[in-house]
Parts: C-alpha cells; structure tokens; sequence
C-alpha cells in the first residue's frame, strides 16, 4: 500500500462508522498555552470542556457524518512544550518535529468498547497486521505518587477478549502502564484520561512477549493511542471529572506506512527496513537532495552518530509544511521563543559537519526554507500593519 492508501483507507474506515470526517485544523491553535497544534485533539477541545455542543457536520470542509463523532488526519508539530520530539530527530527512525497524526473521536457518544473494537478491526482486519505481533497497554497508577484513577479494567477487558479470540494470551499481550506512559495530556492542564495504546513487535521472530514495550526501542513501536477522556486537568494539580466521557485516538500515519511497506505488507520481518524515513512519504526529499548535490544517500536508518540527511530531511519537512500554514497577523512578542524549535532544528543540521558535497548541500536546502518561510511572515506582518493602519482588513 502507497501512504496516500494508507490514508484514505483510514478516513473511509471511520466514515463506514458514521464519523464526519474534518479538515486539518491550523498549526497555530487558539490555546494560549501551546505553542504550536500538537495533537489532533486540539481543535476539540472546547467541546470536551463542554463549552460548545459537537456540531463537527457543519465544519467547513466537512464530509458529515454524526455530529458526535470525528475523523481526520491532523498535521501536528512537536517541537517545543510537554510534547516535545525535536531532540530526537535523527537518533531513532520514528521520530519527528512534523507529523500526521490519523484520528477518530467520539463527544459523548461512543467510548471504550467501540474505541478497542475499531482499532482492531482496522488493524488486524482490515490492514492485517498480525496479531501476534501485537501489544496493548493499559493504565495502571501508581497510588502511592497519587496518580490519578484508578486500574483501566473495562480496557483490559476488551483487549482480552481481542486476544483470546485469536489464540493469544491476554496476560502476555496486555501490558500496564503508569501515568508517564498511559495517562495522556494535553498540556498541564485541560482535558485528559487513562489510554490505551497499541504496540507492534518488529523482530525477526517477533516473540518478545512484551519485553520491549515502552522501552525506547526501535523494535517495538507504539503505533495508535486510544485516550479515554474523563477529566480535565486544574491548574493547582488536581483532576475534575467531566460532564461526558469521549475518546481521541492518535496514529501515527508515517510509523503504520513503514511497518506496512518496509515488511512489504508484512512478508518479511527477517529482512525489514522499517524506517519512517524509507517511506514514499521522505523518500521524494531524499531523492531531490541527491538531485541537487549529485551524490547517493545509502540509507535512512541511524548510525550510532546524528545521521545528517534525517535531521536535514525533518527541517525541510516541517519548514515547508510550518510555512504554508495560515498566520497570524500580529508578529511574535518581543522575547517570544517563537521560531527557535525550527532554528534549532536548522541549526542542528547545519552544525553537523561537510564531510561531503550531499553534507553540505543538505543544510542549504532546509535552511533556504527557513528563510523563505520567515521573509514571508515578515511581509504578511508588514501588509497586516499597513492595513490596520489604513482601517483595511488583511487579505
């Protein structure tokens, strides 16, 4: 399956559920608190506090299905705040700063049942993904942290019931997590819950039996996070419970397409190149910095030392992706950290070394964005000045 498939077979497999399918929120969010959009879930925030009743069929761009369930693909970067992966860019094959996060929500409709039953249905039946491989995690707090509620029994029972249907034994394939791993948030504070999410085995046998779950281990990755919201987060640490319980789910698109396609659907584990980077979503990046610089780059997956072309093939990715988005008008506050996750980025790659014509041009590439995208937010801000000013609205 090519990634745009991939996609689409997703968005199709939730609108069969009667999910509306939404447009891409900005990567700018209307929260104060957050830097850039970093989970698909931003967007519905307000309807999960309750501020606003689900009315996602009447969202411009959207192909409507029931007003209480929802179904997109959200450009997301992490690069900065509670969710930050900038650091890891070019040390593991599954990380970066831009990504697309494939999800499906319910506001007070659906919860933990259908959430389980769709995910494996998707995965299992629809993609095929063996089930052997498969792991999931479910919340366990530590009480004695005074970690917030209580063991996620209903989903282990669900995942239970998932195993054993296949022959597998729910006590090696359901593994509990604390809060760092299986409680998710936002932010420090608004809404949040227990999640459960699904890991892929990806050795050659494949029969770790959960060792290597959450363990920062390319062999195992995390592919989908089922989050059950419940509560919201109050600024003073404590946890209210929300009027409704929802779900959000987050799958990570470019980690599904390089299991699929460095498997070649799942035909050879022994021999696998599973790498976000040997996808068809980087490879054009890497054939066109191979254009430009007339050398061949070997491989995408890491060496022990910061792989350059990775993290240079990250900031051209987010640069490009972070400069076609909408702006704001007004400019960065003085002092604002604003554009520093991508310069640092830019930076990084730039600082890497030339130990090669490919080396030195890579940088170039990413930092030419960068400086197209900023001239461009410098002249938007000059034009909405200029139009304040005047008492025109901005175009």
């Amino acid at each position: 399956m090519t990634s745009t498939q991939i996609r689409q077979s997703f968005l199709d497999f939730f609108k069969s559920k009667q999910h509306t399918l939404v447009q891409s929120s900005s990567l700018m969010p209307d929260s104060p608190g957050l830097l850039f959009t970093n989970a698909g879930m931003n967007q519905f925030v307000p309807i999960f506090l309750n501020q606003k009743k689900p009315d996602v069929s009447k969202w411009a761009g959207a192909v409507p299905g029931l007003d209480t369930r929802a179904a997109d693909t959200q450009k997301c970067i992490r690069a900065g705040g509670k969710h930050n992966d900038l650091d890891d860019v070019g040390l593991d094959t599954y990380h970066h700063t831009f990504f697309e996060m494939l999800g499906n929500w319910s506001f007070g409709d659906y919860f933990k049942r259908e959430a389980i039953d769709w995910a494996w249905e998707l995965v299992i039946e629809v993609w095929k993904f063996p089930p052997q491989r498969l792991y999931a995690t479910v919340y366990n707090p530590d009480k004695s942290k005074n970690d917030p509620s209580d063991f996620d029994q209903e989903a282990w029972n669900f995942w239970a019931e998932k195993f054993r249907a296949v022959g597998l034994d729910p006590a090696v394939h359901i593994v509990n997590g604390n809060k760092k791993d299986n409680f998710w948030m936002m932010g420090e504070t608004g809404p949040c819950g227990p999640c459960s999410e699904l890991h892929v085995d990806l050795t050659p046998n494949g029969d770790t039996r959960g060792a290597l779950v959450n363990k920062g281990d390319a062999r195992c990755i995390e592919i989908w996070n089922l989050v059950f919201i419940q509560f919201t987060a109050n600024p003073d640490g404590t946890f209210s419970p929300l009027p409704a319980k929802h779900v959000d789910t987050g799958m990570g698109f470019e980690r599904v397409t390089s299991i699929i396609q460095g498997t070649k659907g799942f035909t050879d584990f022994a021999n696998a190149r599973i790498s976000n980077y040997e996808t068809d979503i980087f490879r054009p990046i890497f054939d066109e910095l191979e254009k430009l610089s007339g050398k061949k780059y070997g491989s995408t997956l890491p060496a022990k030392q910061f792989p350059k072309p990775l993290i240079t093939s990250a900031a051209c990715r987010t640069s490009s992706i972070r400069g076609r988005n909408t702006w704001s008008a007004s400019p960065p506050a003085s002092g604002s950290n604003f554009p520093k996750p991508r310069a640092r980025l830019c930076s990084r790659a730039c600082s890497l070394g030339t130990n090669s014509a490919a080396t030195r041009c890579m940088p170039r590439v990413s930092c030419l964005i960068t400086f197209i995208f900023f001239s461009s937010r410098r002249s938007k801000s000059r034009t909405a000045k200029a139009s304040r000013s005047s008492g025109r609205s901005p175009s």
